[in-house]
């Protein structure tokens, strides 16, 4: 799949168009791929993003989530994303676009998360293509530790991210990746630092900022200062000795 630009899906009949192709894509007996995808460039459902770049993926190949998010990152103007969160037509179209290289989950909510005319956090928060490209936008090398196994993936870390205010400072995650990161392995992660039957895994770091929270005001606390208290728990001596 290639593109000159990026664009996202007017509201309306855009919009609409994109839902019906997901969902026929979705509910198809072996996830059948759309004939074309010439509607992503259809001026009469889709909108240019002003000043993006050309787009590239290769068609049925799994796609690492973080290299995706740089890339997007790079194609689309200074602070645009970030400003465009909410921009339910972009992120359909992205998700379109790589369609032949997202991992196959049970859940049509990852792939259209908002199904009705009201807004439901709930269920918007956990577009796995939106997420990827929302931490990489935040946190840059940072989010590695964040992210899933494959394009179209989520982890528990990702959605913490998204959904707890502490963990959506950059110092916060910056600690998480002092504690937790490995550049050696694939994942960029610890082994067992997402093992819920571990002692100190990443909810546990959750948890931990959660209480921390009430003593000191955390956001303006530097990395170093937070890990030095992190260090000294004996929850996390397995990531931190």
């Amino acid at each position: 799949m290639k593109s000159k630009k990026i664009y996202f899906f007017k509201e309306g009949k855009g919009i609409r168009e994109a839902e019906k192709v997901i969902r026929k894509w979705f509910h198809s007996e072996g996830r059948t791929l759309p004939d074309h995808f010439s509607f992503l460039t259809d001026e009469d459902l889709v909108q240019e993003v002003p000043g993006s770049k050309a787009l590239n993926t290769p068609d049925s190949i799994d796609l690492l989530p973080f290299e995706v998010a740089k890339d997007i990152s790079n194609a689309c103007p200074k602070d645009f994303l970030l400003n465009s969160i909410n921009n339910k037509g972009l992120w359909l179209w992205l998700t379109i676009f790589y369609l032949t290289n997202l991992r196959k989950l049970n859940d049509i909510n990852y792939y259209i998360p908002q199904t009705s005319s009201e807004y439901d956090y709930q269920r918007w928060y956990k577009h796995m293509l939106r997420q990827t490209v929302y931490v990489y936008e935040k946190f840059g090398i940072d989010s590695k530790i964040l992210m899933p196994k494959k394009l179209g993936g989520t982890t528990d870390a990702m959605e913490w991210s998204i959904s707890s205010p502490w963990f959506l400072e950059s110092n916060i995650i910056r600690v998480a990746n002092m504690i937790y990161r490995d550049e050696d392995q694939a994942s960029w992660r610890k082994t067992n630092a997402l093992n819920r039957k571990k002692k100190g895994w990443i909810k546990h770091y959750n948890w931990f900022i959660k209480k921390l929270r009430a003593v000191y005001i955390v956001e303006e606390m530097s990395p170093e200062e937070i890990y030095e208290i992190v260090r000294n728990d004996p929850t996390f001596s397995r990531f931190t000795s």
